[in-house]
């Protein structure tokens, strides 16, 4: 018979979970893996998890600071391979980096914090696999309504796009930019007269 641990909080059939910290309870996607864990989730939620560890880098900022210096000067072509390894393996997340530090500069209406997989689960569950605008490939994160509009960063805002309709876009909203642009599509023969965006078909 498996004991259930004395910190773990009860759970619900539903696949709920109570955080430790904070009290709420929540789907369990709001909380990390732990292979460690009974119920194999971490007994805090990550919003929890993540203003532990804002905390914690503040707090300690100098010693961790110093800590990666020393690290550096001591294989600084080890870094640099490291990271080279970081960018190229996980793009996805490297884009949706940019955009959230694009979104806190910008002072953005709500600037949610997510992962590069969530986003990837959302759009694929809307659809989303490739470019949102084209027949194209995801190359880059598009902000819906345009932080400069007001958009939000948050995933109802965030779709994939190509780098091509990305630029054209900037920081027009779809009912400005759209239509003229799938009529160039249409014209040049890249798209038949019936097509539609992805991102257009989406439910209101």
């Amino acid at each position: 018979m498996q004991l259930q641990r004395p910190w773990l909080p009860n759970e619900s059939a539903a696949g709920s979970k109570t955080c430790t910290k904070c009290g709420a309870t929540k789907p369990l996607d709001a909380f990390y893996r732990n292979a460690q864990s009974a119920d194999g989730r971490h007994p805090q939620c990550k919003a929890c998890r993540s203003a532990a560890l804002v905390a914690y880098r503040e707090r300690e900022r100098v010693t961790i600071n110093a800590r990666k210096r020393d690290a550096y000067a001591s294989n600084p072509g080890a870094q640099r391979e490291w990271n080279r390894a970081w960018r190229n393996g996980n793009r996805p997340a490297r884009r949706l980096q940019h955009q959230r530090r694009r979104a806190l500069l910008a002072e953005a209406t709500s600037c949610a914090a997510f992962t590069a997989e969530e986003m990837l689960r959302d759009w694929e569950s809307r659809g989303l696999t490739g470019c949102s605008y084209c027949p194209g490939e995801f190359e880059s994160i598009d902000h819906v309504i345009p932080l400069k509009r007001g958009g939000a960063h948050e995933l109802a805002n965030l779709a994939p796009a190509c780098i091509s309709c990305n630029s054209s876009k900037r920081d027009s909203l779809l009912d400005e930019w759209l239509p003229r642009h799938v009529e160039r599509l249409r014209r040049e023969g890249v798209v038949s007269d019936d097509w539609c965006p992805p991102l257009a078909a989406q439910p209101a």
